[in-house]
């Protein structure tokens, strides 16, 4: 008898145990989802807030990423929409196409190289073209240049180069003279 209620105890154990993970799948399945549905709505919502806000390009990769890690989600039919809306207008930005610079010598493309990443200055070739993002490199370049000994004044001035929509392109030319 005891092999046998040993074996019998086993068997209730079992189907115990089974029971209470039946019973909580559902609920943990439910949590799970109700998680997925909040992080796919806040990537929604923060694609969203990048297209509002002109970053087409950002606002693309969030939306991608809600497709890819949320499939099944009720909010895919938006992704897919707010994806195709940021793509198209993403096209019609213009981009860098050139970045030059005349400037006093002593001052080497690595130096400006170093000065842009520090600053985390996003001007860049291929890059959708902003206005802050020139502002921001000629307050750097300036910098740079009274750091070198050689306080100057720095412009820019940018030329657009193609027309048509999503061929505009621009050239930037960053130009000193003496304060």
């Amino acid at each position: 008898m005891g092999r046998a209620s040993g074996l019998g105890m086993r068997w209730i154990s079992l189907v115990v145990l089974i029971s209470v993970a039946a019973a909580s799948t559902p609920r943990a399945r439910a949590a799970e989802d109700a998680r997925d549905a909040v992080e796919a709505a806040r990537l929604l919502d923060e694609g969203q807030a990048m297209l509002r806000a002109g970053r087409y390009g950002a606002a693309s990769v969030t939306f991608r990423t809600l497709l890819y890690v949320y499939p099944e989600s009720t909010l895919a039919g938006q992704a897919r929409l707010a994806l195709h809306q940021s793509e198209d207008l993403e096209a019609q930005e213009p981009v860098v196409r050139s970045v030059r610079f005349q400037i006093p010598r002593g001052v080497t493309f690595e130096d400006i190289r170093a000065c842009f990443v520090a600053r985390e200055v996003a001007l860049a070739v291929q890059q959708p073209y902003e206005p802050r993002d020139v502002e921001r490199a000629r307050v750097a370049l300036e910098d740079l240049l009274a750091a070198k000994g050689r306080p100057v004044t720095v412009k820019a001035a940018v030329h657009t180069v193609g027309h048509g929509p999503g061929h505009q392109s621009v050239e930037v030319l960053f130009t000193s003279a003496k304060k």
